[in-house]
């Protein structure tokens, strides 16, 4: 129970210090299945491309764009663990 809990407050110190939407983000994947890390990894590797703004828009709002798409396939390819 101890190393549950010890690793459990590693993850919400880690986490208070992201920003709210990679927080969002890396929340929503982890939710899915993947693992934390893989998740850093994808939202890293696509803000440094797109930006914090556009990552957003092409990952929650109405038009995603056709590149982006390819390079989240290939990014999420690449962080797999």
């Amino acid at each position: 129970i101890l190393r549950t809990s010890t690793v459990l407050t590693a993850a919400l110190a880690v986490t208070a210090c992201m920003s709210k939407e990679k927080s969002h983000f890396v929340g929503e994947c982890g939710n899915s299945g993947r693992a934390v890390s893989s998740c850093e990894c994808t939202f890293d590797k696509l803000t440094d491309k797109y930006g914090t703004r556009e990552f957003m828009l092409n990952t929650y709002g109405d038009s995603t764009t056709d590149e982006f798409r390819a390079d989240a396939r290939r990014v999420v390819q690449e962080c797999k663990n």
